[in-house]
Parts: C-alpha cells; structure tokens; sequence
C-alpha cells in the first residue's frame, strides 16, 4: 500500500493604504479592571508611514475615547474611523496611567 502525502503553504503579500494605520483588540479583563472601564480598544501595532504612526501612537496604548465619544470594542472602533476619513479626529489615549489628548488626520 502507498500513501502519497503532500503539505503546501501560501504567503500573500498586498500592499495597503493605511486609513489610520494601526491594529487594536478588545480590552482583557485584567486591562479593564485596571483601567476601571468597559470602554476603550488595545493598540497592537502600529504600521510604519500611517496617520498613527506619525502622531506618535505606541503598542500598548489604549484608546478610550474618539471625539469625544467612547468607544465600545473594535467594530465601534473601526465603524467610527471609516466614518471619518480624510477627517482630523481626535483620540483620548491612556498611556502608562496617563491621559493624553491627541488630534490626527486620517488618510483618505
């Protein structure tokens, strides 16, 4: 008996334009307990040359709020930010225990 077994994988590459330019999660449960907040996303990345990485966003930052607005999770998040392309919004951030107000325009 034969048994012919093959394994293969693929790797795409797609060059994107970067509306704000940086990845964020759901808050974890110990992130929310310290921040005493249900609200707010978690910035993952952020890609080189994009509106969040000229206006200084870092990994590890927590956006609360999107002017003025809180943010509930990442579909709000996203939602809120394709609603407003091309537009200069201004993020609420909690970094290291402080709050910093930052204005960015976001690409088209």
């Amino acid at each position: 008996m034969t048994f012919n077994r093959y394994e293969f994988g693929a790797a795409y590459f797609v060059k994107k334009k970067f509306t704000f330019g940086a990845n964020y999660r759901d808050l974890t449960n110990e992130e929310r307990a310290a921040l005493q907040s249900n609200s707010g996303i978690y910035v993952d990345s952020v890609v080189n040359d994009t509106p969040a990485f000229r206006n200084d966003l870092l990994v590890g930052d927590i956006i609360a709020k999107l002017d003025g607005q809180v943010i509930y999770g990442p579909q709000a998040a996203t939602g809120m930010l394709s609603n407003r392309r091309g537009q200069e919004v201004e993020l609420t951030i909690v970094r290291k225990g402080q709050i910093i107000e930052k204005k960015m325009r976001l690409a088209k």
